[in-house]
Order: C-alpha cells, then sequence, then structure tokens
C-alpha cells in the first residue's frame, strides 16, 4: 500500500525517507534484510518456507496446508508492502521447480 513508507526514525522530531537513502546500491541487501525479518515471523506461525533472493518457497507435504500456508504468506508480505509478480507465480503445489533464481 502507497501509505507504507520505506524507513522512519524520531530523533527530537519525525523523519522518514521518501527513496532509497543511499541510492539503488543498497536495494538488494535492504530487500533481503526486510524480508528475512518477515520470513522469519512466518516460520514462528509456523510456515516451513526458504528464500533465494526475491523466490519463496513453501514446503508441505500436504495440500491443504500448503494451501492455508500460501495464502498466509501472501497476506503477509502484501500488508507489509510488497508487491506479487503474477505472472511469474506458481501457487499449486509441485515436486518439481523448473527455474529459481
Amino acid at each position: 500500500p502507497s501509505h507504507y513508507k520505506f524507513f522512519r526514525f524520531c530523533y527530537n522530531r519525525h523523519f522518514e525517507y521518501t527513496a532509497m537513502p543511499f541510492g539503488l546500491s543498497s536495494a538488494p541487501r535492504t530487500f533481503t534484510k526486510i524480508l528475512a525479518a518477515l520470513v522469519s515471523h512466518l516460520r514462528g506461525v509456523p510456515v516451513r518456507i526458504q528464500c533465494y533472493l526475491d523466490d519463496i518457497l513453501i514446503l508441505l507435504s500436504n495440500a491443504k496446508q500448503a494451501e492455508r500456508d500460501t495464502k498466509l504468506t501472501l497476506k503477509t508480505l502484501q500488508h507489509h508492502g510488497f508487491s506479487i509478480n503474477w505472472k511469474r507465480r506458481q501457487l499449486s503445489p509441485s515436486t518439481h521447480l523448473s527455474h529459481l533464481g
């Protein structure tokens, strides 16, 4: 959502960045750090989840639980301002991956 801001802090006043504070060179690391915090939260739910850069795998042997955990993961990511590439996503359970990365 547009009302979620990238980074803000208080030090006598309220400060808020409207762009990447040190340019785009820090964007991949920032993305990975933010995603890691969300993944840590999801693992506490518990959701069996693995990430590689911007790819996310949800690991389950039960299709019903996989659907529940997928919905929860998508809801959590979208709630925190992540956008989903619906053209590249694979939401149906599978035992084979053709591409990761």
